[in-house]
């Protein structure tokens, strides 16, 4: 009986040493605090809250617009992806602020009883919040939310050279529904989601600092 209690007494005093050292080994407390990164994302979701100002309307969300009017004549759009610089910096295992800036393109063609070609560029800048819901030591799956403002600068060009540029500032959303990480110092991330990022978004991103 005194042999029982001295082992377990001796066990209770090994317990607190030994939970020390899983947590020191555990991946959830191995993670990087810092995060840069660049992304490139297809399909963005860019235009929403404006209406152009040109004489036809365009299909502001769609990626590729084209209209045939006949005799030669037809509107197209098109939408280059967005491409984004990003810092993240991570509280813990799970939750990290950061902040993102994006750039897109639209080029738009008229070619009706005279030619006009518009180039509008897209400058998004927003923070954003990632929630990690599973972490191992070279995988990660994770959410997250952007909010913040995209700068609009529509360049209008005309065949007599007149050229006129318009810029306004809007409010601009991200939702990454679902991102998956995959490394440990450098990792490839893939998302899918829906905003100005695109709804598909890959890239690269160094992690360090402890």
């Amino acid at each position: 009986m005194k042999k029982t209690g001295f082992y377990f007494l001796f066990l209770l005093f090994l317990f607190p040493f030994r939970m020390t050292a899983q947590e020191n080994a555990s991946p959830l407390k191995d993670f990087s605090k810092h995060e840069i990164g660049i992304s490139a994302g297809a399909f963005p979701v860019i235009g929403i809250f404006y209406k152009y100002s040109w004489p036809v309307d365009f299909d502001l969300l769609g990626h590729y617009y084209y209209q045939d009017r006949g005799d030669g004549r037809y509107l197209k759009s098109y939408l280059i992806g967005a491409f984004s610089f990003e810092y993240k910096y991570n509280f813990n295992h799970r939750h990290a602020l950061g902040i993102t800036a994006s750039w897109a393109c639209r080029k738009r063609e008229l070619h009706l009883s005279k030619i006009q070609i518009g180039t509008d560029h897209y400058f998004v800048l927003q923070a954003g919040y990632r929630f990690t819901y599973k972490r191992f030591e070279k995988l990660s799956l994770y959410s997250a939310l952007y909010a913040g403002a995209t700068f609009y600068l529509e360049d209008k060009e005309l065949i007599d050279d007149d050229q006129k540029s318009n810029f306004w500032v809007i409010p601009s959303l991200h939702i990454a529904l679902f991102g998956i990480s995959v490394g440990k110092k450098n990792a490839a991330n893939f998302e899918v989601g829906f905003g100005t990022q695109g709804l598909i978004k890959v890239g690269y991103c160094y992690k360090f600092g402890k």
